[in-house]
């Protein structure tokens, strides 16, 4: 997304929505200096590894979830920096979590080498959605 682009819906957005947006975007500025470090590192923004999350939630939680894990995409777009899916799955738990839901974060490898990371939410991707059959996990955090 152009930064004109991105100037303009975050003028015409609420102020909720606003401040969602920043947060979003310090996450996500944060979660990519922590992904400069060596993975033993920032793996610990991921949560505990082994098991996922097994709390129950409502489907309200899970909208807001979803819309949050949108939200941060998008605004990953508009920054002057990369962020790909491990820095989004990692700004989008975070954000999360501040809301008192604790969801799987995910990492899995496909042919090729291809590495994707993806949050889960209960039963639903709420961050890193795509064709995750193909992906064969090999890291399970919450």
């Amino acid at each position: 997304m152009r930064p004109l682009i991105w100037l303009g819906a975050f003028r015409r957005a609420s102020w909720n929505r606003r401040l969602l947006g920043l947060e979003a975007a310090a996450e996500l500025l944060r979660a990519r200096i922590l992904t400069a470090l060596p993975a033993r590192i920032y793996t610990r923004a991921l949560g505990d590894a082994g098991t996922p999350a097994t709390n129950p939630v409502t489907p309200q939680e899970v909208s807001k979830a979803a819309e949050i894990g949108k939200l941060v995409a998008t605004i990953a777009k508009g920054l002057p920096i990369r962020a790909v899916c491990l820095q989004q799955v990692i700004a989008t738990r975070r954000m999360l979590l501040r809301r008192g839901l604790r969801g799987t974060v995910r990492l899995g490898v496909r042919e090729g080498l291809h590495a994707h990371a993806w949050l889960h939410l209960g039963e639903n991707v709420v961050s890193g959605d795509g064709d995750l059959d193909k992906f064969a996990v090999i890291g399970t955090f919450s």
